[in-house]
């Protein structure tokens, strides 16, 4: 599990695509701890497991500090969900490892399992403030919900506004987001991994699929009926 709240953001080193998928290796400056065989790190908000961590000499940022050559793999179906397969060796990404017991929960639960792409529509700048509007195809908008959560290339975002008709949603990015992701690089027409809210994706879920079979069967209108009968013999 993530908190959509980003930790660094890296440097993509090497990318390799093969036929089961593709190879990387990213710098980046989290310790140790966080990277060891196995453990689970949110690259652009997609959930990859760590083959290697070997460290090097300075910190990516021409210090001599903490420093490590991150080797992941990816899948065919990682790379048909996300934008990977258009990344290129230099590309700038948001890394989050994951959440630990205790941790500080300051953005909203975040699995790294994205949903799928949406599309940069455009930017427009408000005070200090910058709105960036999404294009979502419908099954994913249906899972948006104005004021909620979405996490975008990993960043817990807040749905300011949402605009069924043209398939669009309105976030705003404060200062501090667009200074500490690589949210702040996005191009018109770019590509861009989101996961809409697990609570919102469940409710829609059980309402489309749950509650038609229980009218179906009969099962809900039962229940309904003897809760309605509880109240009734309360009253």
């Amino acid at each position: 599990m993530f908190t959509g709240l980003v930790r660094e953001v890296a440097l993509l080193e090497k990318i390799e695509f093969e036929e089961e998928g593709a190879s990387l290796q990213i710098k980046m400056r989290l310790p140790s701890a966080d990277l060891e065989l196995g453990a689970s790190v949110a690259v652009n908000g997609v959930c990859l497991t760590v083959t290697s961590a070997v460290p090097v000499a300075g910190d990516g940022s021409g210090g001599a500090g903490h420093c490590h050559i991150v080797s992941f793999f990816v899948g065919r179906e990682t790379l048909a969900r996300s934008a990977f397969a258009e990344l290129k060796e230099g590309d700038l990404l948001n890394i989050e490892p994951a959440l630990r017991q205790g941790d500080p929960l300051g953005g909203h639960w975040v699995q790294g399992h994205v949903d799928g792409c949406a599309c940069v529509v455009c930017w427009e700048k408000q005070g200090e403030s910058q709105f960036l509007t999404l294009s979502l195809d419908a099954p994913l908008l249906k899972w948006v919900v104005p004021q909620g959560s979405i996490a975008v290339k990993g960043v817990s975002l807040t749905v300011a506004e949402k605009k069924p008709a043209e398939g669009h949603i309105v976030l705003m990015l404060i200062p501090h987001t667009l200074a500490a992701t690589n949210l702040k690089n996005l191009k018109e027409g770019e590509r861009v991994e989101v996961e809409c809210d697990t609570q919102v994706k469940t409710i829609v879920q059980t309402v489309e699929h749950v509650l038609p079979e229980l009218f179906r069967s009969g099962d809900l209108k039962a229940l309904l009926r003897s809760n309605l009968a509880g109240l009734s013999g309360d009253v």
